[in-house]
């Protein structure tokens, strides 16, 4: 069997190679995007409406996280509690339908996010804490902040209560969006009345592309260039298999 590429398919390989560099749309390396804020929050435990410090805040200001990504396992200060308790444990209601959503700060072509999910330590009783995991939500995006597009429901891994949990990388995406909405659906506990939050969130994407060409324009482009090679190099002296001038 005859392995040799011919010019024309060695052109087609390397076009191609190159357009998925280049030309096709969310192939741009995908890197932390910082500044990202709570743009709004349905409850949450702060110093100023109960006895803890689990503000929303805490997801992305990067408390509790080390120099290499592991996350601590006392909450307050570093954690996000959502008021989903019976009775209410500040001195507005139980939230039965606790959304927490995040600004980007403008819009991005979203690839994925790591998560570490609600990783508080066992009390002195061996109360699971961690059962206040997010373990279903539903997750949709929006570029103004009002019409969001729902992109389905998601199950994030139950966080180990340990000082050295590196959270989980949730992926793929291909979204532009500058905001990001989390309506949670259940905890670990099963019982949303137990308690339900996370420790941090990194979003990784890249800058929105103002006039990045569709795959099928690509495509076109591609399939259209190599059709010009091949009725100019058919028109030349040169031979398909040495490709030197014929003497």
């Amino acid at each position: 069997m005859n392995l040799t590429l011919t010019w024309y398919q060695k052109a087609f390989a390397g076009l191609l190679f190159t357009s998925q560099l280049f030309i096709w749309p969310g192939r741009v390396e995908a890197s932390p995007i910082s500044g990202v804020t709570i743009y709004v929050v349905s409850s949450e435990l702060t110093s100023s409406n109960s006895i803890y410090d689990r503000a929303a805040i805490h997801v992305v200001d990067g408390s509790g996280l080390d120099a290499i990504g592991r996350h601590t396992n006392l909450p307050d200060g570093t954690m996000w509690d959502a008021n989903t308790f019976i009775p209410s444990l500040t001195n507005g209601p139980t939230d039965i339908g606790p959304t927490i959503t995040f600004n980007l700060g403008s819009k991005y072509v979203l690839n994925s996010f790591r998560v570490w999910n609600f990783n508080s330590f066992r009390d002195l009783n061996g109360v699971p804490y961690t059962e206040r995991s997010i373990r279903s939500v539903d997750i949709s995006t929006s570029n103004d902040g009002a019409s969001y597009a729902n992109l389905g429901a998601f199950l994030f891994s139950q966080a180990p209560g340990t000082s050295d949990y590196l959270g989980e990388l949730v992926s793929p995406f291909n979204v532009t969006a500058q905001f990001v909405r989390f309506n949670i659906l259940s905890n670990y506990a099963n019982d949303m009345t137990f308690g339900v939050g996370l420790s941090e969130i990194q979003f990784f994407g890249s800058s929105s592309p103002t006039s990045a060409p569709e795959p099928s324009t690509s495509l076109l482009f591609v399939t259209g260039l190599i059709s010009l090679l091949i009725k100019k190099h058919s028109k030349g002296p040169w031979s398909h298999a040495s490709r030197m001038p014929q003497g």
